[in-house]
């Protein structure tokens, strides 16, 4: 019996130092309750190969604490204004996601689109666990490429450099994007690229070349698979080129092309660029 008094006197002696203890930052170093702790799920998105007929995207965001209902203020003016973003999202008593909704419905295939977005209601946040308050996201639409077949293309980029005054024409594979007349050719300085030894060129590489307005066909700045020891060579359209009667063209001096360790000069000094899509064969 005495030991039962001896036990109880120590816990209330106990439970009257527990009020002395500091509890004013408990933020610092125990879970909060008292907000949901509301965070992005992500802190960085990138998804650039959406559907085509994708009209929207999902941003979630996620809780700790579910117990009430909780609307949160969104900060969008980061964010391209065709999207339609909304500046708030809610999350019902016991839901621990919620998901913010894009508008993609005027997001062009092929474009890429860049935003922020950070949360604006501090007292629905605890800094110290969430994963992320703010989130950067990239967008684009991919295009549905299709087989086009083998065509051919008359190089006047590499003729910028080293003296090569040949011009040369070789079969390259090609795909179009289904509904566009954008192309996408697979090693354009590969394998049937005469000047390139195996081991100079990247197999698999990828150009593409933009000819949805026939009298402004664009190239952009892109990798062209291969290296000659100046480092991977690339190029772009200075001017827009034209697609008519099945074939591409740019004019003298409307392309440029580069290499890391070289520099960079225009291209299609004799005005020779060529890429024939009609006729295209199934094989070389």
């Amino acid at each position: 019996m005495k030991n039962i008094f001896k036990l109880m006197a120590a816990f209330a002696a106990t439970a009257l130092l527990l009020p002395a203890c500091n509890v004013d930052n408990v933020n610092a170093t125990y879970t909060d309750y008292s907000n949901s702790e509301v965070t992005f799920s992500q802190s960085v998105i990138v998804a650039t190969e959406l559907s085509a007929d994708a009209t929207s995207f999902a941003i979630e965001l996620s809780r700790n604490n579910a117990k009430d209902a909780v609307t949160v203020s969104i900060d969008n003016s980061k964010v391209p204004a065709e999207f339609n973003c909304p500046n708030s999202v809610s999350f019902a008593a016991g839901e621990y996601k919620a998901e913010l909704l894009l508008n993609l419905t005027n997001l062009a295939v092929g474009t890429k689109v860049t935003g922020t977005l950070a949360i604006l209601t501090p007292e629905a946040v605890n800094a110290n666990v969430a994963k992320a308050i703010t989130v950067n996201f990239t967008l684009a639409k991919a295009y549905v490429w299709e087989n086009y077949g083998w065509c051919n293309y008359t190089d006047d980029i590499v003729t910028a450099f080293f003296g090569l005054p040949e011009i040369v024409t070789y079969p390259v594979y090609v795909e179009k994007a289904q509904g566009f007349d954008v192309f996408r050719i697979t090693d354009l300085y590969g394998e049937t690229y005469p000047y390139n030894d195996p081991g100079d060129y990247t197999p698999g590489s990828k150009v593409t070349i933009n000819a949805n307005d026939h009298n402004n066909v664009i190239f952009d700045q892109q990798n062209l698979g291969f290296d000659w020891g100046y480092g991977e060579w690339y190029a772009w359209s200075l001017s827009g080129g034209t697609y008519a009667n099945g074939v591409i063209t740019f004019p003298v001096n409307g392309l440029a092309v580069g290499m890391p360790d070289a520099g960079e000069t225009y291209a299609n000094g004799s005005g020779m660029f060529k890429l024939d899509l009609n006729n295209p064969k199934n094989s070389k």
